[in-house]
């Protein structure tokens, strides 16, 4: 009787434990389902966690370029790196980066992993390759060209001590370009679309670019006094250009796109194409690369 009721026993607590280890169908489905709910919740927060890393790998290459930038203007009384020097003999000449090379002692710099364009090839002035698109001079802030040789037209170095507020002065962009130089504002030699700023596609896909908004719809910039900040594309711009900021951090002055732009002045690319007055293209630039690169 003994072994009879040990048996049963065993057979029912087999049985109990069989029971409590299988699930459902419709328990499954529950498992299944908060495991997919914790998923969506989960994955755009581990997708901004990595986003903020290649933005902070990002900063460091233009914290790079900031201690270049600022140890060429120590070693030349305080001039500003140009964004390239023309001398008149119609040859190009070597760009900024090209001039900040023995500081930097690095191509890897130049180049973002998570640019778009980053395998596009940049020219200089002369079409020759230098390295791959990733970071571009602002045409407005303390990088600018220098013109020798050309009286009345000689532009010479731009002085430090002339930018206003080298905190709040743009130098470098992120930019998905071919090109050495950013103009946010220029309406190019056509009077329609600067190739140093392309948002529309052009007939020659390789000047196609514009500024690189991808870390969760904010771009890095390298100012003149060589701090690395990140941005929204409209908060670099004043109000009165159609920004956000009190400031436009554009300019090496500071000045208004609007106020500048209404000084009359030859277009020197093409004489018989005026420059727009009163007209800012810079607002329509940076609100396509705010929508191009939505956070």
């Amino acid at each position: 009787m003994g072994i009879l009721s040990g048996i049963i026993k065993e057979k029912t607590l087999k049985k109990r434990t069989v029971s409590t280890q299988a699930f459902t169908l419709i328990e499954l489905l529950v498992v299944i389902a908060i495991i997919a709910i914790l998923a969506a919740i989960l994955f755009p927060v581990f997708q901004k966690v990595r986003e903020n890393a290649r933005r902070a790998t990002c900063q460091s290459n233009m914290k790079q370029l900031g201690l270049g930038t600022t140890q060429y203007v120590q070693d030349y009384d305080e001039t500003c790196v140009p964004r390239a020097i023309d001398n008149g003999d119609g040859i190009g000449h070597p760009p900024w980066q090209q001039l900040i090379q023995p500081y930097i002692k690095s191509q890897n710099v130049f180049q973002y992993p998570s640019n778009p364009r980053k395998d596009q090839l940049q020219n200089s002035d002369d079409g020759a390759p230098l390295g791959f698109a990733s970071y571009a001079a602002n045409a407005y802030g303390g990088i600018e060209s220098v013109h020798i040789n050309q009286a009345p037209n000689d532009q010479p170095p731009l002085a430090y001590a002339a930018i206003t507020s080298p905190a709040q002065t743009i130098d470098v962009v992120e930019s998905t370009a071919r090109y050495t130089d950013f103009d946010l504002e220029y309406y190019g030699q056509t009077g329609g679309h600067s190739i140093f700023s392309y948002y529309i596609p052009p007939a020659d896909p390789r000047d196609y670019g514009c500024l690189f908004s991808g870390h969760t719809g904010f771009s890095n910039y390298l100012f003149s006094d060589g701090h690395v900040k990140s941005y929204r594309p409209l908060a670099t711009l004043d109000v009165t250009d159609g920004g956000s900021n009190s400031t436009n951090l554009w300019r090496y002055d500071n000045d208004t796109f609007t106020h500048y732009e209404s000084i009359p002045m030859p277009n020197l690319y093409n004489p018989t194409i005026p420059e727009p007055a009163g007209t800012t293209r810079a607002a329509e630039v940076l609100a396509y690369a705010a929508t191009k690169f939505p956070s």
